[in-house]
């Protein structure tokens, strides 16, 4: 049993050896195709200088020529009122309300008297995703709430009844 297993092993090992021996040779086959980004060795080549003695003098190499590197566009400063797609930011929903007068919006003063709260989540009226910001008093009464869509094509109040009012749209 154990000279089974020897011969096994050494069959085994013949055959590891003879696939190591193959992909060697064809790698040595291959010596004029160079793997890009693989830096080229210093090639040595030996110089006579008199009657039996041999200098050792290295081959100047080759610097290989680097494409350029590619220059990247400096990145926009982020605009705090819109997402990435273009869709308003709750910021940008705060501010399309700010652009409305207070005699539209029904409140007694302008908007920017006010203190303003944006749902962390989207309310869907007619069909459109839109912003709720909640319109608070210095008090901290609530004065108004509305709706600004996440394109800003439409701005709603809620009356008391809990109607969507449209008060303005683009």
């Amino acid at each position: 049993m154990r000279n089974h297993l020897k011969v096994v092993f050494c069959i085994l090992a013949g055959a590891f050896m003879i696939a190591i021996f193959s992909w060697g040779m064809d790698a040595v086959g291959k010596k004029n195709e160079k793997p890009s980004g693989t830096p080229t060795p210093t090639m040595i080549t030996p110089a006579v200088t008199a009657p039996g003695v041999t200098t050792i003098t290295p081959k100047p190499e080759k610097t290989p020529t680097e494409a350029p590197t590619p220059t990247e566009a400096p990145k926009p400063t982020p605009d705090p009122y819109h997402l990435e797609d273009g869709r308003l930011s709750a910021d940008g929903a705060v501010r399309k309300l700010s652009g409305i007068s207070a005699d539209l919006l029904g409140l007694p003063k302008d908007i920017t008297a006010y203190k303003t709260e944006v749902d962390d989540w989207t309310t869907v009226v007619d069909a459109m995703d839109c912003y709720c910001v909640n319109v608070l008093s210095e008090e901290g009464y609530l004065a108004g709430i509305f709706y600004i869509s996440q394109d800003g094509s439409r701005v709603y109040s809620l009356s008391e009844e809990g109607n969507f009012n449209l008060i303005k749209k683009e």
